[in-house]
């Protein structure tokens, strides 16, 4: 990839990061000013979720008939034109209809991005690409923020995200003569693979249960770290809020640091180095009898799962073959994606009957599933 292609994914990731945080952190001002319930948010959170999962099944007909460019850039302004709608929006059933295009937009650019990077560039960059989309979950919610204390209301919030996804569409829009388009792509453009095609390649079902788990432990993580604060751990509310961060701080600094080390020790070493650290951290909180043993147990499952989900993705043309690769990561995102949806909201019902103890067994048995299905794929696809 050239630098100026490298440098549009990185921004593209950020932008893409962006409204991620928004909902949660506006959501209390906005179920007050559209008069729902508090708990209306997840109907909006699963709308989000079902876009994003649509988008990527659909990205390998999109990317054969438009190109990734173009894909990319017409997302980025449906994502825009979404955000716009969301700040305009006067009630809550049109933030509703407003909510399906943000997550198809997103699912597009993730799915679509993710592919380009795993078919043209390495390990290290997809490890930092995924550093670019975790900067940009972190800014929206700041942004938000900034916009709520200058009395310019949730909608300012949405209303300055919405500009800067518009900057971005037109870079993309601008960017088609950079794009690569090498052999492969070639390839693809002339014969397509199709999804039931991909579907029937040896150990495809494996790696989809592997990226459900692994999203599935990712995201419960993350969602559920401060509650186990602050019922395990025994913190106030707002203490197990902040220290929650251990988590994401975690992930962030290992996904910035494997980025200097992925391309050296390559995509299943840095997994199974990344499965070792979630197996120390579940057993840290298994065994914790102290906060701060509590707090070493988040921060090394933040720095165990940073390495998992980026180097699987550039793993796809090894695992399956380039000219899979498209076809493929469409369906390995929505495993993603569906692991990172309906798992959270899974743990949150058990623990409601069992307590939140259940937590690192939760994520024991993730880790478990995940390790299981990984490695029977790379068996596999060695006498494939």
């Amino acid at each position: 990839m050239t630098l100026f292609v490298i440098a549009i994914i990185y921004l593209a990731f950020f932008s893409m990061g962006l409204p991620d945080g928004m909902i949660g952190a506006a959501w209390p001002s906005m179920y007050e000013s559209f008069g729902v319930p508090l708990s209306y948010a997840g109907g909006v959170t699963i709308l989000i979720s079902s876009g994003t999962v649509i988008a990527a099944l659909c990205t390998n007909a999109l990317i054969s008939r438009w190109g990734s460019w173009l894909v990319t850039a017409g997302s980025t302004l449906l994502t825009a034109l979404a955000l716009g709608g969301i700040a305009l929006t006067p009630s809550y059933p049109l933030l509703c209809c407003c909510a399906l295009p943000l997550g198809l937009g997103a699912g597009a650019i993730d799915a679509v991005l993710n592919n380009y990077v795993a078919l043209h560039g390495s390990s290290r960059q997809m490890s930092w690409v995924h550093v670019s989309w975790g900067i940009g979950a972190t800014t929206g919610p700041c942004l938000l923020a900034l916009m709520l204390t200058r009395g310019m209301g949730w909608q300012g919030g949405y209303w300055s995200v919405m500009a800067l996804q518009c900057v971005m569409a037109a870079l993309l829009f601008a960017s088609r003569t950079w794009w690569k388009k090498d052999a492969v792509a070639d390839t693809e453009a002339a014969a397509p693979v199709t999804t039931m095609e991909a579907l029937r390649l040896k150990g495809i079902l494996w790696a989809m249960v592997g990226l459900f788990a692994m999203q599935g432990l990712e995201f419960c993580s993350g969602i559920w770290s401060g509650s186990y604060l602050h019922v395990v751990g025994g913190l106030p509310a707002a203490d197990s809020a902040k220290w929650a961060a251990l988590f994401y701080g975690g992930m962030t600094v290992g996904r910035f640091l494997g980025g200097f080390i992925a391309d050296r020790l390559g995509d299943k070493k840095m997994i199974r180095l990344g499965a070792v650290l979630v197996c120390v951290g579940v057993i840290l909180l298994l065994t914790a009898v102290t906060l701060p043993q509590i707090q070493a147990g988040l921060l090394t499952l933040g720095l165990g799962v940073a390495p998992l989900f980026p180097s699987f993705l550039p793993a796809t043309p090894a695992n399956f073959g380039a000219r899979y690769t498209q076809a493929v990561m469409g369906l390995q995102m929505a495993c993603a994606y569906t692991g990172a949806t309906l798992m959270p909201p899974l743990l949150g019902a058990v623990a409601q009957f069992a307590e939140m103890t259940v937590y690192p067994y939760f994520l024991g048995g993730f880790l478990v599933v995940m390790v299981v299905a990984l490695e029977r794929l790379y068996q596999l696809r060695a006498h494939a």
